[in-house]
């Protein structure tokens, strides 16, 4: 599963946390994907819209950005409070 989530999401930190969040899920919802004739294809399933779902959200935050980078002249940002300086 980790494989599939890294084909598809090309970050093997998210692979691994998609691939860890479709089991959690199989076994919240296990009395249900039990009775199921191939419960390994709906993991699969859960693990390709998670994928399509991370990936959707990052190209949203890489547009956000492009754009919030194309007002820095026009748009002075808030300054960073001092206790966070340090991150």
């Amino acid at each position: 599963m980790v494989a599939l989530a890294y084909a598809t999401s090309g970050s093997r930190l998210a692979a691994k946390d998609i691939a860890q969040e479709a089991f959690l899920a199989a076994y919240r919802d296990w009395k249900r994907v039990g009775t199921l004739d191939n419960p390994a294809t709906w993991v699969r399933r859960v693990v390709m819209n998670r994928s399509v779902s991370t990936l959707r959200t990052s190209a949203a935050s890489a547009r956000a950005l492009t754009r919030l980078r194309g007002r820095r002249d026009r748009v002075p940002l808030p300054p960073v409070p001092a206790e966070t300086e340090h991150l």
